[in-house]
């Protein structure tokens, strides 16, 4: 398996999709003092689908950044594909934390 990232582009014909997704838990101060926000982060897929790092782009609340960090990395996707064999690949996403 190797640990170097892949490049911010890869190219590839069939797109990661989700498998097992998990939702991040509302941090409890967030929710006490009832603040809302969203998270965008882009996940390193490998090419056996796994989460192998989370990198926060944008957050409206830092208090939100670890769960999200650590709900992606359960995630597990069917890889993307590139002439029928698996890349691995960066693919961003939002994370949003309402209050209902």
């Amino acid at each position: 398996m190797d640990d170097t990232p892949p490049p911010p582009f890869v190219p590839f014909t069939e797109p990661p999709t989700v498998v097992k997704q998990v939702t991040p838990k509302y941090p409890g101060l967030a929710r006490q003092a009832k603040i809302q926000g969203r998270v965008i982060a882009h996940l390193w897929i490998d090419e056996s689908g796994r989460v192998r790092d989370v990198k926060i782009i944008k957050s409206d609340s830092e208090v939100f950044n670890q769960p999200v960090i650590d709900a992606a990395k359960q995630w597990l996707f069917t890889p993307a594909l590139m002439n029928s064999g698996p890349v691995a690949v960066w693919l961003a996403g939002p994370f949003n934390f309402t209050l209902k």
